[in-house]
């Protein structure tokens, strides 16, 4: 038992090592690396989890700078992938050709701009993703307005004054917005103020409001407000949730549209 202890002590370490260098990590690659489980893994980040050294996911951990809890772009992108296909394949058959359409910076969304993509659709996409923007760099029938701003690094994500700005004169036919929580009782949060504020002009200025989440985020409520439960149109998610949130988004009047 003393040798096994030892071992998992020691792997923990080389985890944070790769943490403390890469700044995130998955679980699917520290087991093929240390040749274990992926249940061992997770049982290893969530002992340092308990321990303030990192902060974990659905299938990865990461670094927490400063004051900012948001998981690295890096690490959202190589997680969840299945889910995010699904909703994103499921979100373009509300698309209609010649639609104007807001995506956010999440990396769910820029699953719904892939999917466009691949179905060639006509429509014009306005977003703050860089991702997204690069995604489109070469499709001909798919007509981007960036609306700029100041970068954020660690999302990818243009916003600030200039991105409210200029968002705040564009009307879209649908918006397709992400965030990091959906509560019953304090609606759609996000980690990062300023990204709070594009997501909630987005919906603000779109005819038809869709809330795309995986199943992780519901029951999590962050810092920053940005829209309430009651004032979209539909909740588009990869798994059924529970019994209760039936019941609720029946009773709000918001259609679940699961994948």
């Amino acid at each position: 038992m003393g040798g096994v202890f030892l071992l998992a002590i020691e792997r923990q370490n080389a985890i944070m090592q790769e943490l403390n260098t890469k700044g995130c990590i998955t679980v699917s690659l520290l087991s093929k690396q240390f040749d274990v489980t992926e249940e061992t893994i997770r049982r290893d980040l969530d002992k340092l989890e308990q321990s303030k050294l990192l902060r974990r996911v659905h299938g990865g951990a990461y670094i927490v700078n400063g004051f900012e809890k948001e998981a690295p772009v890096r690490l959202r992108e190589s997680i969840m992938l299945s889910e995010k296909e699904r909703i994103g394949a499921k979100c373009c058959e509300y698309i209609d050709q010649y639609d104007t359409i807001m995506l956010d910076s999440s990396t769910t969304a820029l699953y719904i701009a892939k999917q466009l993509k691949l179905e060639n659709k006509k429509v014009t996409v306005i977003t703050n993703s860089l991702d997204t923007i690069n995604e489109f760099e070469d499709s001909e029938n798919i007509k981007v307005i960036c609306i700029g701003g100041t970068l954020r690094v660690k999302s990818h994500a243009f916003s600030g004054f200039d991105s409210l700005s200029l968002l705040n004169g564009l009307i879209a036919d649908k918006a397709f917005v992400s965030a990091a929580g959906v509560h019953m009782n304090f609606g759609i949060t996000d980690h990062i103020e300023s990204e709070a504020k594009i997501r909630m002009m987005m919906l603000k200025n779109a005819s038809k409001r869709y809330f795309i989440a995986d199943n992780t985020k519901f029951g999590k409520a962050m810092m920053y407000s940005v829209w309430p439960l009651n004032d979209i149109n539909y909740l588009v998610t990869d798994t059924a949730p529970d019994r209760e949130w039936y019941s609720k988004l029946h009773e709000l009047g918001v259609e679940l549209i699961v994948c």
